[in-house]
């Protein structure tokens, strides 16, 4: 095998990648995340958990009144809003998804279907969110 061999099997190679790499996207967005205020967790169990101050608490691990404050602290410095091709998640949803993250260690994989939001997407959120609390808070 001589090397010009060598060379056009690893540009076939690199074209094959390529071509993987960069193919069209047939669905931009799951189904299952498309109905999140009716499927989700959070917009399911979030009211009925506020009539329940032990079940909110054994949920969030803290009070309503501790979540509430949190809230009311961390809110102004979040920014995000609406773009015309999604309605973006609430900060209040955003919170719980951090606050089950760190009081269950769960996977995102695993919360994603729990909150019908992406893996990539609950990453981001918890990342953002713990920013904020621990950093911007200080």
């Amino acid at each position: 095998m001589s090397s010009s061999d060598s060379e056009e099997d690893t540009v076939m190679l690199y074209y094959m990648w390529k071509k993987k790499c960069y193919q069209k996207r047939n669905v931009w967005v799951r189904e299952l995340f498309l109905n999140r205020n009716d499927n989700g967790e959070y917009w399911k169990l979030h009211n009925i958990l506020l009539r329940d101050p032990m079940k909110f608490r054994n949920y969030y691990r803290m009070t309503e009144h501790c979540f509430n404050k949190l809230c009311e602290y961390v809110k102004p410095l979040f920014h995000a809003g609406h773009t015309n091709y999604c309605k973006t998640i609430s900060f209040e949803e955003r919170l719980a998804v951090t606050l089950r993250y760190l009081a269950t260690g769960e996977l995102f994989s695993s919360a994603s279907y729990r909150f019908c939001i992406s893996h990539n997407e609950i990453g981001i959120i918890v990342d953002e969110m713990l920013h904020i609390i621990y950093e911007d808070l200080n």
